[in-house]
């Protein structure tokens, strides 16, 4: 299926099937942080400085 990428880029990624609509009302920043075992500001910071 060919999508055009002109006009609203959220409704041609719906239409295209690369993403879900929600499934509820709400607000992300209502959601609990959870805790995935990793650090990740850590692991930007040691990525940027590998990178110098």
């Amino acid at each position: 299926m060919l999508v055009p990428v002109r006009g609203d880029e959220w409704q041609n990624l719906l239409a295209s099937g690369r993403v879900a609509p929600p499934t509820e009302d709400g607000d992300v920043l209502d959601e609990t942080p959870s805790d995935f075992g990793i650090d990740p500001s850590g692991t930007l910071t040691a990525m940027r400085e590998d990178e110098r």
